[in-house]
């Protein structure tokens, strides 16, 4: 994998600790809704929890109430 590959894929997947802390989603909270299917994530052998950036988006928007 080349540097630009690892670069984007190092940003577009982020750990729970990260999408607390760029959304504003506790890390409980994420496993809350894990648990219930809700949250969208991958599981990786060795790395644990990871979320795809633009899957979280897409759940963010699809939450609007109107």
């Amino acid at each position: 994998m080349n540097s630009s590959a690892q670069q984007t894929s190092q940003f577009e997947f982020m750990s729970p600790k990260q999408l607390e802390e760029e959304l504003g989603i506790q890390m409980g909270y994420q496993a809350h809704l894990r648990l219930r299917k809700k949250l969208p994530f991958y599981r990786i052998t060795g790395a644990g929890i990871r979320y795809k950036r633009s899957e979280i988006i897409k759940w963010i928007e699809k939450q609007k109430v109107v």
